[in-house]
């Protein structure tokens, strides 16, 4: 039903003189003497129930008899195709922009992977030294910068060295830890003990140094 069709049975309705009017869609229309008025007969609706007369502003037409409205691009049946197509390639599209970033997001974060040093560990964090731990020297730190593919060194009396020296610096300052917490004054035997530590850890440090000197030694030679 177009739009002419429900214009043509509207001017179909002649509401100057009285009498009963058929529109184009079924329904009949009874004008009233005075000329104003605009009935419907009661009758049987296409659902089978009853409709009763009722007086209706001229010009009206009944719900079941209106033309609904369909839109410009609907009533051709070749235009509605395109549309539906741009809507396919669209969701498509939105499909593959998804597909192509979740591929990008899991290849950065592969070559993320791919990045961390082998000493982070599994997880990718780097170990955090232990705080408890005293720092080495000088002669430690550049003894275990040392090139390890020269063996030049024994590694097993260099660490037992290396944890000695820093245990005993432990305890040096836990002893000193206690004279501050005291005032500054320690005991004969805190003192004792203190000295006893310092000429250890000279000894360590001495050996230490020795082994350095000899892998430089070694290595010049070499």
């Amino acid at each position: 039903m177009t739009v002419d069709d429900v214009i043509k049975s509207i001017e179909g309705l002649s509401l100057s003189p009285s009498g009963t009017y058929t529109s184009g869609f079924g329904e009949t229309y009874t004008v009233g003497d005075s000329g104003k008025d605009v009935f419907i007969k009661g009758s049987r609706r296409k659902d089978g129930s009853f409709r009763r007369d009722i007086r209706v502003r001229p010009g009206y037409i009944p719900p079941e008899e209106r033309a609904v409205y369909v839109p410009r691009f609907r009533r051709s049946p070749e235009l509605s195709q395109p549309a539906e197509l741009c809507e396919t390639d669209k969701k498509d599209s939105i499909k593959k922009k998804g597909v192509s970033v979740q591929s990008v997001s899991r290849t950065s974060v592969k070559a993320s992977c791919d990045k961390i040093p082998a000493n982070q560990g599994s997880s990718g964090s780097k170990t955090t030294d232990n705080p408890g731990r005293a720092p080495i020297t000088d002669n430690t730190e550049s003894l275990s910068n040392t090139d390890s593919s020269a063996n030049l060194l024994d590694t097993g009396a260099v660490h037992k060295l290396i944890n000695a020296i820093r245990h005993t610096k432990r305890k040096i300052r836990n002893i000193q830890g206690i004279g501050v917490s005291e005032g500054g004054s320690l005991s004969e035997s805190q003192v004792t003990r203190l000295d006893t530590l310092n000429a250890k850890l000279k000894h360590l440090e001495s050996e230490l140094a020795a082994i350095k000197t000899g892998v430089k030694d070694k290595s010049v030679t070499d």
